[in-house]
């Protein structure tokens, strides 16, 4: 009977000994939506095709999509994801249309100009 008492004391020692885990696992912490963030209007030029998305997430629906190389601006960020304006001519008119991009697909672009002493400079913000 002493052997026992001396062998629940002892584990009881170790168990209260070591640290305490957490009871949810690891892989279950859930993040937080990101909130959206104004910003000052800044343009972009896009890397690849890029689709102009309702909403800031793949799972919205595609609006339409950009071709390459054209300019956009950016007003909102949320995440990754920009909320932008993209105009573009159809039968001789000007249409616009604003919805969300992966930031993954776009560069900063900067429009350069010539001042009166013919020096270059360029604008980041249009």
């Amino acid at each position: 009977m002493k052997k026992m008492g001396k062998a629940i004391i002892l584990s009881t020692s170790i168990l209260l000994a070591t640290p305490v885990l957490p009871l949810t696992p690891f892989t279950a912490i859930k993040a937080e939506a990101s909130s959206t963030i104004k910003m000052k209007k800044t343009s972009f030029q896009t890397k690849d095709r890029l689709n102009l998305r309702s909403g800031a997430s793949t799972k919205n629906k595609v609006i339409l999509t950009i071709p390459k190389g054209k300019i956009i601006q950016a007003t909102e960020k949320k995440g990754s994801w920009y909320k932008v304006t993209y105009t573009y001519k159809s039968k001789n008119k000007n249409i616009t249309k604003t919805g969300w991009v992966s930031s993954g697909y776009l560069k900063e672009y900067y429009q350069y100009k010539k001042n009166k002493q013919n020096l270059l400079f360029y604008e980041k913000n249009i």
